[in-house]
């Protein structure tokens, strides 16, 4: 098999730089043998030189042990090939060479396994060496880490499991701290334009640290992550469904300030429907205290008792223009990976002009922003304080409207309040009714909703005066300049894609 060898590294390359836009793999050298052969890889991009400090990227220095009886260092394997790959620490700089033989010693740093059977599955062992420290700045103590994978990347299909061992650090001197993170496991099953699933618990996070007058104190418990999604689109290119992060607790202590936060949660989810997309993240709470944070904000007591949640969403949203704009976003990277340094990135201006035309497209007429606060459950809908719902009316897109009446008239705000009885809510709650908004429903608490159309307000199905209207109203004919508008959100664009 070892015609066949530098071939398939060929065509995984060329695949793996279609796929991977933020960085480029380029083979440095090949040298073919009988029973291995021996291959060096770069790994470049203004993205990975900024990570490792090292204009040259990473190297990759792989040994390839040939089938059908692979001879392995790890004995003999009957497969079509077998690979050992580490770093090639040939061109790192000395201080980079210092820092790796003070970690990790004689021990490689890291070490991959590859093994690719005669039907063309591979299966992957990546681990990362545990490593001590301990000098005049810090001891560190580190059990490594280990990902193991089988698919077909052919086929585009991978299962795998994730163990990243715990850490734990002591700074030394006068601002001396600790801390630790827990260990972190996980799994994933993936299978390109199928499905995306997996579920990672988090290990607990716990900090110390000197702060004025005392010691500081964080800790954050063990959570957990958990992903669901399908492939959704044209050709099943985007990936939707939920995901969903959590942490049961989450504590700081100072000696000025105390919070104590419980079921903290943040879930994700997107679906399409008839060509549009839709979703929402969800941000929600069990309960809170902190004392000094109520101080600070004029509050006699901030203690949450009962579940909150914020929650946005939208909807209708173009899926074609959607995914337009992600191809775009990939071309982006593609510069970025390509660009040294990044604040020298050079983008296409075609790239940009089609980012802010798809991006127009993705948010026509008949799409809707909405935003839900709620108490009393992780579902917003469940107890709804405050909603609000924004919806783009029309037949015309944003840049086609030549006023801003256009814009005003094509925009529809609906908003409801269920609002309960709470002291954080009562001086709200008694303004409301002094100004006649809502009615007092079942549990005392007070409802009301409102509705602004083309520029005219109504609340509880009642006209309500709203003063700023009449008077911007002469200058709601002004004509909207979009070039300036259009240019100023590329300048944006392009600054955040080079970090600035």
């Amino acid at each position: 098999f070892s015609n066949s060898v530098e071939s398939w590294i060929d065509q995984g390359l060329a695949k793996a730089n279609q796929e991977m836009t933020s960085f480029e793999i380029s083979k440095t050298s090949f040298k073919k043998g009988f029973f291995s052969s021996e291959l060096t890889m770069a790994v470049t991009g203004a993205i990975i030189s900024d990570a490792v400090d090292q204009e040259e990227g990473v190297e990759m220095r792989h040994q390839i042990f040939h089938g059908p009886v692979a001879m392995t260092p790890y004995g003999m394997k009957f497969c079509q090939s077998y690979a050992k790959t580490n770093l090639d620490r040939t061109n790192w700089k000395p201080e980079t060479v210092e820092r790796a033989q003070k970690v990790f010693g004689d021990k490689e740093p890291v070490t991959i396994l590859t093994e690719r059977s005669y039907s063309g599955a591979e299966s992957v062992e990546a681990k990362v060496e545990s490593f001590s420290i301990d000098d005049e700045e810090m001891k560190m103590d580190f059990g490594g880490a280990l990902f193991t994978a089988n698919g077909k990347s052919s086929a585009g299909s991978a299962k795998g499991d994730l163990k990243v061992s715990s850490l734990s650090f002591t700074s030394k001197g006068e601002e001396a701290a600790t801390g630790s993170l827990g260990e972190s496991t996980g799994q994933f099953d993936f299978q390109e334009s199928a499905h995306l699933t997996g579920d990672m618990n988090l290990g607990a996070f716990n900090v110390t640290f000197p702060d004025e007058g005392g010691t500081a104190k964080v800790a954050l418990d063990s959570g957990t992550v958990s992903v669901n999604m399908a492939g959704g689109g044209p050709d099943k290119k985007l990936m939707l469904g939920d995901m969903t992060v959590t942490f049961p607790s989450a504590k700081v202590a100072a000696p000025d300030f105390a919070m104590d936060m419980s079921n903290f949660m943040i879930d994700v989810d997107s679906a399409e429907n008839a060509g549009k997309l839709e979703g929402s993240a969800t941000y929600s709470i069990g309960s809170l205290e902190s004392p000094q944070l109520a101080e600070q904000t004029g509050g006699a007591d901030l203690s949450i008792a009962f579940p909150m949640s914020v929650s946005v969403r939208y909807g209708g949203m173009s899926t074609e223009a959607t995914v337009k704009l992600g191809e775009d976003m990939e071309k982006l990277q593609a510069a970025q990976a390509t660009s040294k340094p990044l604040e020298q990135l050079d983008i296409d201006p075609a790239v940009l002009d089609s980012m802010v035309n798809n991006l127009f497209d993705a948010l026509a007429p008949g799409t809707t922003l909405g935003m839900a606060v709620g108490l009393g459950g992780s579902d917003p809908g469940a107890n709804v304080f405050a909603d609000l719902v924004i919806d783009l009316k029309g037949a015309k897109k944003l840049p086609e409207m030549k006023t801003v009446r256009e814009v005003v008239n094509a925009l529809e705000l609906n908003t409801s309040r269920a609002a309960f009885e709470h002291p954080m809510l009562s001086p709200m709650l008694a303004q409301m009714q002094m100004m006649g908004i809502g009615k007092r429903t079942g549990g005392g608490a007070i409802s009301a909703s409102a509705q602004l159309v083309k520029g005219k307000l109504n609340v509880d199905g009642k006209p309500f005066p709203l003063p700023i209207m009449q008077m911007i109203d002469p200058q709601l004919d002004q004509p909207i300049m979009w070039d300036p508008i259009v240019e100023m959100i590329k300048a944006g664009i392009q600054a955040n894609a080079a970090g600035q």
